[in-house]
């Protein structure tokens, strides 16, 4: 069982993979996204990232609509940065691990997108 600050400030490889339970519009997971980016981090935080999320968020553009199944991985590659790929399909690298952290913490902030996701992600029970 590992803290959410301890994994958001190791610089190691890892991975969050995210298969899609439903078919969804590419737009509404990038309100989604955003909403958890901006639930999770200061101003300050996502002002010194700009460019990044909006490097992120074209890569996702790419993708009009995401069917029910679809695999999304979210690589970290230290010193390389956030790797995108949807369905096997590389989609480019946003560069940066202050990028990376704000991402995860979407998922292992204070606020994220589900509580019960996050325990299961860090190794933790459900109660």
């Amino acid at each position: 069982m590992q803290h959410p600050n301890q994994v958001l400030q190791e610089s190691t490889l890892r991975r969050l993979q995210i298969i899609l339970l439903r078919d969804a519009a590419t737009e509404h997971n990038l309100d989604a996204l955003k909403g958890g980016l901006i639930d999770n981090n200061t101003p300050a935080e996502l002002d010194a990232i700009k460019a990044e999320i909006d490097q992120f968020l074209a890569l996702l553009r790419k993708v009009r609509e995401v069917h029910k199944g679809t695999v999304i991985q979210i690589d970290y590659l230290p010193g390389r940065g956030t790797r995108l790929i949807v369905d096997q399909q590389e989609l480019g690298t946003v560069p940066g691990e202050r990028f990376n952290r704000a991402l995860l913490k979407i998922w292992l902030g204070e606020d994220p997108i589900q509580l019960g996701l996050k325990r299961a992600l860090l190794g933790q029970k459900n109660t």
